[in-house]
This record gives structure tokens, sequence and C-alpha cells, in this order.
């Protein structure tokens, strides 16, 4: 994770993240110069403020259970609208 962020790639922050890394501290003196040490990155700062990867994912699945929850349970069982918005969306990568 540390790696990923200071070298700049992020679209493998969620991933890592879902498999169970941390958000390093910064508290690290053999970096470059240039790394961004303060989680200056909104993405980052989301995380940080749901507390945690796992809180982040759980918040974006509410949000989109409010939205879609309504238009399909009338064709299929309400906690499947859950099952499907897991596999139709990247739930806390964004």
């Amino acid at each position: 994770m540390d790696f990923s962020i200071g070298h700049g790639r992020r679209r493998i922050w969620p991933v890592l993240l879902r498999a169970g890394a941390i958000v390093p501290t910064g508290e690290n003196d053999d970096r470059p110069p240039d790394y961004n040490t303060h989680r200056a990155h909104p993405y980052l700062r989301k995380i940080d403020a749901a507390g945690g990867f796992k809180a982040y994912e759980k918040a974006h699945l509410t949000q989109l259970l409010v939205i879609f929850a309504p238009k399909f349970t009338h064709l299929v069982p309400p906690e499947l609208v859950a099952r499907f918005l897991e596999f139709s969306f990247h739930l806390g990568f964004y």
C-alpha cells in the first residue's frame, strides 16, 4: 500500500484495501522527499472518515440500497437486491 501511494498507483488502492491493507501513517523515513505523507487524496480521506475500508464499503452499499431497493423489490426479494448491488458495482472503489 505504501508503495502504491508513493508512486501514484491510484487504481490499485481499493484492491489492496479490500485485501486487508491499511493506509500508512506516514512515519517512514525512507521515503522520497516528494512522497505524499499527509493523505491529501480525497479517496484516502473518505476511507479515514468512515473508519476503515469495510465501513466505507458498507456505507457505499447502504447508499446504493436507498436508491435501488424501491425499484427492484417487486422483481426480487429485498435481500437479493443487496447481493445484486455487490456484484454490479465496485463497492468502496469510489
